[in-house]
């Protein structure tokens, strides 16, 4: 996405700027989220979930 923001940067909006900057700040805190669980709690949101 950078690539894409800095090469185009004539056509890149300020609305584009923010749909990445909020996208990336979701992965962030999913990864975050998956990265501070344990295995037993990991597994059993897993099982939640499918």
């Amino acid at each position: 996405m950078n690539e894409y923001l800095n090469d185009k940067k004539q056509n890149s909006t300020c609305e584009d700027i923010v749909i990445y900057e909020k996208r990336r700040i979701l992965v962030r805190a999913i990864t975050d989220y998956i990265a501070g669980m344990t295995d037993g709690y990991a597994l059993s949101e897993y099982e939640r979930l499918k």
